[in-house]
Formats: structure tokens, C-alpha cells, sequence
């Protein structure tokens, strides 16, 4: 073999070996980066799917923590302290529960159970709000610290009917609730913190119209009256009469005693 011919071969041979060379290396580094774009995307997938970690207490978590006992007095509106073992119970209240859409937060209303269900209407006061429906939870369970809490919530959204309420029309006592001026900062804040500052001087006689779902049943007003906070017996349901039953705070400004008004059903 000539020298030319030997020195052809050592080259053809390093350029093979460096082309080889080059594809092992380019090998190894395509591994790696594909080995790190799936570490990534490992990553990303449980960052995106793991739950999220809540730092704030649920708010019915934290007032469950308090303790429980039949209070003594209504702060801002009338909490129960009755012997709810003889009361019956009206089904017509009770609504399909539907569980919540994922990944939608809930508002303090959803979270507390609480249900848009009737329009309250005194043409003559020029009065007319939604009444929100709490689930009967607290209700049930004689915990009146969590129900006073329950219908504070609502009350922020309008008037509050109770949670053991006949439906309108149907026998026994509709009972709704409303602030007649601002208890706290929230219902400062509140489109209805003064909803029922009026209701004090409505007159025997005047009609009352409750809507439900485009139906509307009206009650004419049979009596006003003034009670002690204490006086939770204004609670207790009449299944003999059609009856509407509103609360609100009395004397405006003040929570010292109860403003009730009492309204028959009118038969149509």
C-alpha cells in the first residue's frame, strides 16, 4: 500500500470516528433535555391538579367553635327559644339540593345555605326586596348561635324569611325578618341595612304582596304590635290561620325591642 492510499484510509477512518462522536454526544444531550422537559411537565401536572391549601378558617368552622347556648336576648333580630319538640313540620319549604359547579367559589349565601325564594312587596310604604330562605340546618339542631349568624347573612341581602315558614298561602305563619336600621359595619354597607326603617308606621288595612315564581299572594295587615326582644313566642307557627308575620328591630336605631306586624291571608 502506497503512502497516499495509507494517508486516504486514516483520514476516511477520523472523519467516520468524528461523525460517530458527534451522533453519541448528540444523543446523550437529547436525552437529558427531553428527560428535563418531562420533569417539567410532571411538575407542572401536580401543581396544577393538587388541591389548594386554605390558610383562612372556614367561617362556619369558626363560629361552630364558640360555644353553644340558648341566648337570653335578640341582639338584631329574633333567635328562638322555644321547645321546637311539639312543632310540626311544612315540607313546602324544602328544596332539591344541587351540588356545587367545581372550581366556582361559593358566596357567603352558598355557603351558608341560604336560597333566593319570595318577593316582599308594601305598596303603601313603597317597600319591595328579595326574601333569601336558610336551609333549615341550625334551625333543626336548636343552635341559635348559628342561626343568628345564618340570618345575619341574609339580611344582608334583603329580607330573611325564617327557616320553619310556611310557604305563602299555605297554612301557618310566613315569618320574615329585616333590619330597620344598621346593626354593624356590614349592614352599613348594605343596600337593605334600613329596609324596614318605615315599617312602623304602616296602617291597619294595608295589603302586603308576597311573589313566588310569578304568583303572587296578598295579606292585609290585622295588627302591628311591640314586644320585648325576649319575646320569642312570636315565633311559634299557627297552623290554624294563614298568617305573615314581619320582624324588625324597634325603635329605629336601636335593637332594644321588636316591631311586629301581623297580616291575614286574603282569600281570593
Amino acid at each position: 500500500m502506497t503512502h497516499t492510499k495509507k494517508q486516504v484510509l486514516l483520514t476516511v477512518l477520523a472523519v467516520v470516528l468524528v461523525v460517530e462522536s458527534f451522533a453519541l454526544w448528540t444523543g446523550i444531550v437529547s436525552w437529558h433535555v427531553l428527560r428535563g422537559e418531562l420533569t417539567s411537565i410532571e411538575e407542572y401536572m401536580f401543581v396544577a391538579v393538587a388541591p389548594p391549601m386554605f390558610t383562612e378558617e372556614d367561617p362556619v368552622d369558626a363560629v361552630h367553635s364558640a360555644a353553644q347556648e340558648d341566648v337570653q336576648e335578640i341582639p338584631s333580630f329574633v333567635v328562638p327559644k322555644v321547645d321546637l319538640a311539639q312543632e310540626k313540620v311544612v315540607d313546602a319549604t324544602q328544596k332539591e339540593e344541587r351540588a356545587p359547579a367545581e372550581d366556582v367559589p361559593k358566596s357567603d349565601l352558598e355557603r351558608w345555605g341560604i336560597e333566593p325564594w319570595l318577593t316582599l312587596s308594601i305598596p303603601s310604604l313603597d317597600i319591595t326586596a328579595p326574601v333569601w330562605l336558610p336551609s333549615r340546618i341550625y334551625w333543626d339542631a336548636h343552635d341559635w348561635a348559628m342561626l343568628e349568624e345564618q340570618m345575619q347573612v341574609g339580611l344582608l341581602h334583603g329580607a330573611t324569611a325564617y327557616p320553619h315558614s310556611s310557604a305563602p298561602g299555605r297554612s301557618g305563619s310566613l315569618i320574615i325578618a329585616g333590619h330597620s336600621s344598621p346593626p354593624d359595619e356590614r349592614a352599613q354597607d348594605s343596600l337593605y341595612g334600613a329596609l324596614f326603617a318605615q315599617l312602623p308606621t304602616i296602617d291597619r288595612g294595608a295589603e302586603i304582596i308576597v311573589t313566588a315564581r310569578g304568583q303572587s299572594v296578598r295579606y292585609r295587615v290585622r295588627s302591628t304590635d311591640v314586644v320585648p326582644k325576649t319575646a320569642t313566642d312570636i315565633l311559634h307557627q299557627e297552623y290554624e290561620e294563614r298568617t305573615l308575620k314581619i320582624i324588625t328591630c324597634f325603635p329605629v336605631g336601636s335593637t332594644r325591642d321588636r316591631f311586629v306586624v301581623l297580616a291575614d291571608l286574603i282569600e281570593d
